[in-house]
């Protein structure tokens, strides 16, 4: 059953969503496991939601991205005061 990993956070860059998908393009979508990502802007935060196969996906795919390059400018312009992280199993997918 695929996993869900998915965070709140406040973007400190206009630019959030053009780092992002450089991200995915460069980063996510290289990762063993990783099926789909879904991110949605509100007033105030962004819910980045990633869909896995697996936690071990997550899980390895995280290690990956404490060195990666590709993944910094988007790290960078994350507020980490501001991050809610939660891990769950979908019911419907």
């Amino acid at each position: 059953m695929p996993t869900k990993y998915h965070r709140s956070l406040s973007a400190k860059a206009a630019n959030a969503v053009e780092a992002a998908n450089q991200m995915q393009s460069t980063f996510l979508n290289n990762q063993e496991g990783f099926v789909k990502r879904t991110l949605v802007k509100g007033e105030n935060e962004w819910t980045d939601i990633v869909y896995w196969e697996s936690p071990q996906s997550i899980q390895n795919a995280m290690k990956k991205a404490e060195s990666s390059l590709e993944v910094a400018p988007f790290v960078q312009m994350i507020n980490f005061e501001s991050v809610n992280q939660c891990f769950g199993k979908f019911l419907i997918f």
